[in-house]
This record gives C-alpha cells, structure tokens and sequence, in this order.
C-alpha cells in the first residue's frame, strides 16, 4: 500500500503541471492576464479567458492547458511534495529539455531518480537493495528483463507526466472533469476539482501506475497564480492527505546524466541473478 500511495503521489503532483512544455511560443502568451485591476469579487488569471468568481464552474481542461503555456514561459521550476506520516518528494524540471531529478523520502524508503535525454536512472538506498554496486541503476522503460518490466512503466509514467511534449497528458485529456473556483483574488485562485472512480481509471490509460489508486473518487484543491503558474496542489488519495508546493518559476536548473562509470545496468543484474 505504501509504494501505491508513493506512485499514485509522485505522478498526481506531475500531472497537477498538466503536460508543461507543451506549448509553442505564442501560445505562451494566449492567456495572458489582464494588467487592469479585476472588477470587485472577480479575478482573471492566465488560465481563464475571462474573469470568474468564486462558484463558478469551469472546463479543466481549459484551465490546464493554459497553465502548460504559462508553465512553459518559465521552462523550469522545483516541486515540494508532503505526504501527511510519511515523508516528502522534492522534484527540480527541465521543461525544456524534458529533464527530471527527483529525491524520495517516503515511509523509510530512499530513492533518487533522473531523467536525462529520455533515460531514467535510479538511485538512493533502493537501488542497492535492488543489486547495484553503484549509486545509479539504468532503467530501459524497453527492456526485456524483468526488473526493466516491473520499473520501465513507472519511469515512463513519471517521464511523460513531468516533461511531456504532448499537450494532452495530464489532466487536459480528461474532457469532461470541471472544477469550481472556490477562492479568488487578484494574485491567485484556487479550482476544486472532483475525479471520479471512472475518470481516474481513464486516466490511468496514460499513466498506468494511477490504477494503484485504488478505483476510487479523487477531489483535490489547485491554486494557481496571476500569471497562470501552479502554487499549490492539496489531495487526499488512499487516505493520505499531500501536499504539494510550486517555486523557483524560471530560476537555473542543471540536470545531468551520472558517468558511465557509476551506472549499473538492469541487463546487468539480470546477467547475474
């Protein structure tokens, strides 16, 4: 249950960037937010196209495709994620160049991840529980041994939520998924948005590793700024409540890949066994 909770948080707090480092450059500009003040008990932000009110229901759609065009003006930004007894996730992105450095401390467990030119790296003490003699075990997403199997859709589910280049994953693709403003003002607002059992399972289809999940009905708080950038998400699934903090909008980011001489193949291991 802990490793389910940990997938099913590590990729709902990705996809709350909803495909950032999707859009062109001049859709980073199509919601721009009004330099005027917003008229009393209203607010427009960069992911509405007009002014809403608290109550107000909306597509999320909209509302997460517009915050990937704000999101991509920046290019890189760090995520905190809390989950209530159990640890947190500290995320760094390269939305530009679609690069992911991840540190783990959930539960007792440790794990270091990178995601560097579409290879994904494993670190932190579960690698060496896994048989790496090295700080870094590679995983193929397309390997064919076992642990490559069991990993590979995981890693591909976290690449393609934090820096995909396709609009559509996330949250955007589920047309159907509205959410009420439940607080707005000229520097912010926040959506709740409802997920249903059956929605959750479509999105699932994208990110395999949300069927963990559960199966059951999601609702989780999102806080945007006036610019269309996320600040917070709040959910509560599996009856853990978490947490999750966006900063650093724009500020620099290196993400390399570890020396060959440190990485442990999955191949490797499997050679060995």
């Amino acid at each position: 249950m802990k490793q389910s909770v940990l997938s099913a948080a590590v990729l709902l707090t990705t996809i709350g960037l909803a495909g950032c480092g999707s859009a062109s450059s001049s859709g980073s500009t199509a919601f721009a937010a009004s330099a005027s003040a917003p008229v009393a008990g209203a607010t427009t932000t960069a992911a509405t196209t007009a002014p809403v009110t608290v109550g107000d229901t909306v597509d999320f759609a909209v509302v997460s495709k517009a915050v990937a065009a704000a999101s991509t003006s920046k290019g890189t930004v760090h995520v905190t994620s809390s989950v209530a007894g159990m640890g947190a996730v500290q995320i760094d992105l390269d939305l530009h160049a679609q690069s992911v450095r991840e540190s783990v401390d959930v539960a007792g467990m440790s794990v270091e991840v990178l995601v560097v030119d579409e290879q994904a790296y494993l670190g932190g003490g579960v690698a060496k529980t896994l048989g790496a003699k090295t700080r870094w075990l590679k995983i193929d997403p397309r390997g064919t041994d076992k642990l490559s199997k069991q990993l590979g859709p995981l890693v591909t589910s976290l690449q393609s939520s934090s820096a995909s280049s396709d609009p559509a994953t996330g949250l955007s693709s589920l047309a159907d998924a509205k959410a009420e403003v439940t607080a707005a003002s000229a520097t912010s607002t926040t959506y709740t948005v409802d997920l249903s059992a059956a929605q959750l399972a479509e999105l699932a289809k994208k990110q395999p590793s949300l069927a963990k999940a559960g199966g059951q009905a999601v609702t989780f708080d999102y806080t945007i700024d006036s610019q269309g950038l996320p600040q917070k998400m709040a959910l509560t699934i599996a009856g853990k409540s978490i947490v999750t903090t966006y900063s650093g909008w724009g500020a620099p980011v290196t993400i390399t890949a570890p020396a060959a001489s440190d990485v442990t193949l999955t191949s490797d291991l499997a050679a060995a066994a």
